[in-house]
């Protein structure tokens, strides 16, 4: 079992040294907007993210019978640069 673990592990570190090397990961891409997760508002973080109100909608069960596991849809269609 031990070995599964230590080939998918290769495997992946080996893809991301790959990627780094090839120039596909670099920082700006990789790292996220620090500004949007230090905004205290939904409005800021929103206006940090770019999207206007009403750019993405959220579709939640109102009572969630499994606390472990609830659905969520995100819509954000209406953003630009976005595809479902």
């Amino acid at each position: 079992m031990k070995r599964r673990l230590f080939l998918k592990s290769a495997m992946a570190g080996s893809a991301v040294a790959t990627a780094v090397g090839a120039g596909l990961l670099t920082p700006s891409m990789v790292f996220a907007n620090s500004a949007a997760f230090k905004a205290t508002s939904a409005a800021a973080s929103t206006a940090v993210a770019g999207a206007g109100k009403g750019s993405f909608k959220f579709k939640a069960p109102k009572i969630a019978e499994n606390g472990a596991v609830v659905p969520m849809t995100v819509d954000a269609s209406k953003m630009d640069g976005v595809t479902n």
